[in-house]
């Protein structure tokens, strides 16, 4: 458990400064499918209770990272300049 406090603490610090759809990283977030059955793959050769905790965990990520995409299509790069400069004052 201890090995994955750095990874669990940067997890959430993203997902607190940059929302739940930013801050999804990772093989699913680039669309890997490949690395994710991987993944699978050796989480069940190691322990199956935790590989069947990340199959059912899996497809809300998929959902998030379609939520980005349809978000980064609908944002014209117009609008994506009005935000940068509002944020920047």
């Amino acid at each position: 458990m201890r090995m994955m406090e750095p990874l669990v603490r940067e997890t959430l610090d993203n997902v607190f400064r940059l929302g739940t759809v930013q801050a999804l990283t990772g093989p699913i977030a680039r669309g890997d499918h490949v690395v994710v059955a991987q993944q699978v793959e050796a989480l069940g050769a190691w322990d199956a209770r935790i590989a069947a905790i990340y199959k059912q965990l899996a497809p809300s990520q998929w959902n998030l990272r379609a939520h980005r995409a349809r978000l980064m299509r609908t944002r014209s790069p117009r609008s994506s300049a009005r935000s940068l400069a509002s944020r920047m004052g």
